[in-house]
């Protein structure tokens, strides 16, 4: 995990299902109970994410906001 700004960190390892894709998670720290994910990852990895909060000091259940920068096509045709 890189420290971009006290309040900002990105979250280095999260993998792509596809090997072609490429994910770059944010955390963004409003306060120690209200944090915002942009581009998480996907549910497969929510044990990574969750032990990169922990390691900087932040529970998951802190987290108020997703915010999603993409949509994914399998999941949003038909």
């Amino acid at each position: 995990m890189a420290q971009i700004t006290s309040k900002v960190y990105s979250i280095e390892g999260i993998t792509h299902p596809d090997p072609r894709g490429k994910v770059f998670p944010y955390v963004f720290v409003e306060d120690k109970d209200d944090l915002t994910l942009i581009d998480p990852a996907f549910i497969s990895q929510l044990q990574i994410l969750e032990n990169y909060l922990l390691d900087i000091g932040y529970d998951i259940k802190s987290v108020k906001r997703i915010i999603l920068s993409f949509t994914c096509g399998s999941l949003s045709s038909g």
